[in-house]
């Protein structure tokens, strides 16, 4: 500022002259520090916008609580994948098209040729379940199962278990100490105690969901690996 009045007192104006160059610069160096400091004080406030939001995200996200909370409300899901039964005595493949409502739910049993072994529909609580071209209507659909084919599965629960989230609030969750994701369930499921064993997963459509889960239950161990979810 000092040195561009030098320069204009140096220089041979006119009083009508040297008196608009002088309101000219003077108005120029201050439009200059006032766009210097509006950029300063913008440049902390977002700053220290940005340091605040990041710091509120690490203070109150909790990856467990979060994520459980998230897929426990999201009923309307569809896998693909396979599914084996396996017992002492034998083994039993599949490949596995599940689709989940609210209150509805469409599962399919095949073969590797395309044979269909089992079909599920279900609505409103009550169950068709066609095994070898017969059709069978109940409302305990683990009983029937029992009893058609001697194969204890935990219907219910598994529409839970299938996501890595608990099917009760007794359920123990171990949390992966690497990922945060569940590595195990430990359930109660009809008397019965079940162990949920996650290895892999895989993220679809923002949200991380397991593609190869183990479940245990004295004599049966009940293999998924799914290839492809939608929810």
């Amino acid at each position: 500022m000092k040195q561009a009045l030098q320069l204009v007192m140096s220089r041979q104006y006119s009083p009508v002259t040297l008196s608009l160059n002088l309101e000219l610069l003077i108005a120029k160096t201050m439009n200059s520090h006032l766009l210097m400091g509006l950029i300063v004080c913008l440049t902390l406030m977002l700053g220290g916008c940005a340091q605040l939001g990041s710091f509120g995200k690490q203070q109150n996200y909790d990856p467990s609580t979060d994520r459980t909370e998230l897929l426990s409300n999201i009923n309307d899901w569809q896998i693909k994948g396979q599914i084996a039964f396996i017992q002492p005595s034998k083994r039993e493949k599949a490949s596995i098209f599940w689709q989940h409502g609210e209150d509805n739910q469409t599962l399919n049993l095949t073969t590797y040729l395309g044979i269909n072994v089992m079909s599920l529909e279900s609505i409103n609580g009550s169950h068709q379940l066609t095994i070898d071209g017969k059709d069978y209507q109940t409302r305990n659909l683990d009983q029937l199962i029992w009893q058609l084919t001697g194969l204890t599965f935990p219907s219910d629960a598994l529409t839970h278990w299938i996501k890595a989230v608990p099917y009760s609030d007794s359920d123990e969750i171990n949390l992966s100490a690497e990922s945060q994701l569940p590595a195990t369930i430990t359930s109660y499921y009809n008397n019965q105690q079940w162990r949920v064993q996650y290895s892999r997963y895989q993220e679809f459509q923002g949200v991380q969901l397991p593609t190869s889960i183990l479940i245990k239950q004295q004599g049966l161990t009940i293999k998924l690996a799914i290839r492809q979810w939608q929810i």
